[in-house]
């Protein structure tokens, strides 16, 4: 009902605010918050991060967005699970000392975070594939195992 629309047909969703298509859509001004420009038509990730290291403004800014989206889904999952660690990967973090700080200050912003601390937060290299080791290590888990029908 609220929030941007997600892939998934549903709106507000954490992917809607920090997903890669998220972050390319708000640097392009697809997202109301930027005005949309030609220049930004055909933007990649990789563009933004690129220019934000080269200290543009916009892309800065679109970063610093993201970290602050991604510091408001990390404090619901540490509120929700409290866990000591949590690992990050994707393009993003690339750019991750440019983002940190703003997802740092929206943890500490959140009461529940600072009573019960901030959990390590790591990224994980994209030549590692996180996002196929995470699935592979779903199907190893009791959760996910084929019910015993024995």
């Amino acid at each position: 009902m609220y929030g941007p629309l997600c892939s998934c047909g549903q709106r507000g969703c954490w992917e809607a605010y920090v997903s890669k298509r998220a972050v390319i859509a708000r640097y392009r001004g697809t997202d109301p918050s930027w005005p949309a420009s030609e220049e930004t038509a055909s933007v990649t990730i990789e563009h933004i991060l690129a220019r934000a290291r080269a200290g543009e403004g916009r892309a800065l800014e679109t970063l610093r967005e993201t970290g602050f989206f991604l510091s408001r889904g990390l404090a619901t999952i540490v509120k929700a699970v409290d866990p000591r660690r949590i690992y990050v990967g994707g393009e993003i973090t690339a750019a991750w000392d440019l983002l940190v700080p703003t997802l740092r200050e929206g943890l500490r912003g959140d009461e529940v975070v600072r009573e019960t601390g901030e959990p390590e937060i790591l990224t994980v290299p994209l030549a590692e594939h996180p996002r196929l080791r995470g699935a592979a290590a779903l199907i190893h888990t009791r959760a996910f195992a084929a019910p015993d029908v024995s």
